[in-house]
């Protein structure tokens, strides 16, 4: 259903408008939706509102458009055939000019998605046989629908992981309860799905979770940013969500997470520095003669994986790439983000570097 949904939106297919011919949604002064209360945890009491509550009548959307887009795909398509060396023959053809189209406009292609979550479906189903071949399309690119679950994919993740999950206690109050409350509400709030009373709550049950399991670790502030990504994919799906986070800290993350780990990020801040100066000296000189160190703005790019510092649609593209590389990988990353900005810090002094990284250009 969600592929579905999906798709019929890159057809044209808008649920606002829907609900609006249907009367569902009405305009409304915004003085008169706001609520009395909002505590902490972003529950709302009070509400004037009725759109907010629930309506149980079903609406049909027309499919018509969607029927029309996807009419001429042959019928074979829905069913990618795997040789024995699990190598896809039946979509190289069909989409192979699309395939060199940025991935911008390959993810707004209804025709192009199409065929992908068919084939991603089809790897799926018989994960995990079909790993390799899941991290050779993952090269390619990942489609929005099947991204959370392609990501566990790539991360290994096996087993029951619900029974997992349910075993751990989520419930009992721990000292690091009151910092993760302090920290959700202000964890990519410009995304409804996690600004809502639900994903503050899901988001908590993740880190509360994660802590328990780990007891020899500890909770940092930014463990609340890398969680979030893995919940926004898996909304309702926490099992997943929390087993992926568990995979990703311990490759990407190793020993971060201690209670002392400036001897950890030192280290990883030293290879940083050498990276630099291996790959533009000349860069690498001058931000130390301005004694701009990794120091000063790295630490949260490395502690959160970048999750802390772009916005949540630049971190899932970021992160398909991530999750394909070692854990050397988000090293060249950060020294992707100095070539990017390369021009304007060696023409920038301490102050004007500071200011820099506090507003990154839009065109990162």
């Amino acid at each position: 259903m969600d592929e579905l949904y999906y798709l019929w939106q890159l057809a044209g297919g808008d649920i606002t408008v829907e609900l609006k011919k249907q009367g569902l949604i009405r305009s409304r002064p915004p003085i008169l939706s706001i609520p009395n209360l909002v505590i902490l945890l972003g529950q709302m009491f009070g509400r004037r509102d009725t759109a907010g509550l629930l309506d149980l009548r079903v609406i049909k959307v027309p499919l018509d458009t969607l029927r029309q887009r996807l009419s001429h795909i042959p019928y074979i398509a829905n069913y990618p055939w795997l040789t024995n060396q699990m190598h896809v023959q039946s979509q190289e053809d069909l989409i192979d000019a699309a395939s060199q189209l940025p991935l911008i406009i390959r993810e707004r292609d209804t025709e192009y998605q199409f065929y992908r979550i068919v084939l991603y479906d089809r790897l799926l189903q018989v994960y995990p046989i079909t790993q390799e071949v899941i991290i050779k399309e993952a090269h390619k690119d990942i489609p929005p629908p099947v991204r959370g679950a392609v990501w566990a994919a790539l991360l290994g993740i096996t087993g029951d992981i619900q029974k997992r999950y349910d075993m751990i206690d989520k419930e009992t109050p721990t000292h690091t309860d009151r910092q993760i409350e302090v920290d959700i509400p202000r964890c990519h709030q410009y995304s409804e799905l996690l600004s809502s009373g639900a994903g503050h709550e899901r988001l908590q049950r993740l880190l509360k979770a994660w802590v328990r399991n780990n007891p020899h670790y500890v909770y940092w502030q930014g463990l609340d940013s890398l969680t979030a990504p893995f919940l926004y994919l898996n909304f309702n799906n926490e099992a997943r969500a929390f087993e992926c986070l568990s995979a990703f800290i311990p490759k990407y993350l190793h020993k971060f997470f201690l209670k002392d780990n400036s001897a950890v990020i030192q280290e990883y801040l030293g290879k940083f520095s050498q990276i630099i100066a291996f790959h533009d000296p000349q860069l690498a000189n001058h931000l130390r003669s301005i004694n701009f160190v990794p120091e000063l703005f790295a630490i949260p790019w490395f502690l959160t994986m970048f999750s802390h510092v772009f916005p949540l649609h630049k971190i899932l593209h970021l992160w398909d790439k991530l999750l394909l590389g070692d854990s050397s990988f988000p090293l060249l990353v950060g020294l992707a983000i100095l070539k990017q900005l390369r021009d304007s810090l060696l023409t920038s002094g301490f102050n004007e570097c500071i200011l820099l990284f506090l507003i990154f250009p839009k065109s990162i």
